[in-house]
């Protein structure tokens, strides 16, 4: 399956995964994960782009080695949530050129 394959399916549902630290607290988004009709869970990692992912999202989990743990919530975050149940028009890819500032 190519990115491409996701035009015109619906967006069922969005769910997130967030990295908290004991001593923070929420401290980044790690993955997001659109539930897209026919196709299943697509995993986007902040890191490393776009991933074609047809497994589900994990339960939450503890990383005590680093005093955090992985948060993992449905219809987060807000700004995707609102797209649930509209149909995908278009992808592009995102490239991460550097650092600013």
């Amino acid at each position: 399956m190519q990115l491409d394959d996701l035009v015109g399916r619906t967006l069922d549902g969005v769910v997130a995964s967030w990295y908290v630290t004991d001593e923070v607290g929420v401290h980044e988004l790690l993955h997001v994960w659109l539930q897209v009709a026919g196709v299943g869970d697509v995993r986007c990692h902040t890191l490393n782009g776009v991933q074609l992912d047809l497994t589900p999202p994990p339960e939450p989990y503890v990383m005590s080695e680093l005093g955090a743990h992985v948060e993992v919530e449905e219809n987060t975050p807000a700004p995707l949530a609102t797209l649930v149940g509209g149909k995908i028009t278009g992808v592009t890819p995102l490239r991460f050129a550097g650092r600013t500032g």
